[in-house]
């Protein structure tokens, strides 16, 4: 399953759009719409389950500022956003 998303940015901030999943970074907040469960929280990795991905967020001091059903709110040092197949 290969990712194809649309990155666009505006100022300083980057977002990543896949069909109705918005993805927003600025600076050292991450905000993550549309995801089906957190896999993973640690303060150097946090990986979010998505509709057939998954995101890993890596970089240090990461702390959920807020949560819903529908959106996470990601403040730290952020390192490195990757994309990887679900293998479930």
């Amino acid at each position: 399953y290969v990712v194809r998303p649309l990155i666009s940015k505006i100022g300083r901030s980057y977002t990543l759009l896949r069909c109705c999943v918005m993805i927003t970074m600025k600076r050292d907040q991450l905000m993550i719409e549309q995801y089906r469960r957190i896999r993973r929280a640690q303060s150097d990795q946090v990986e979010v389950e998505m509709e057939g991905y998954v995101l890993i967020i890596e970089g240090s001091d990461l702390v959920m500022q807020a949560m819903t059903k529908d959106e996470i709110l990601l403040q730290g040092s952020l390192r490195c956003v990757r994309v990887a197949a679900d293998a479930q």
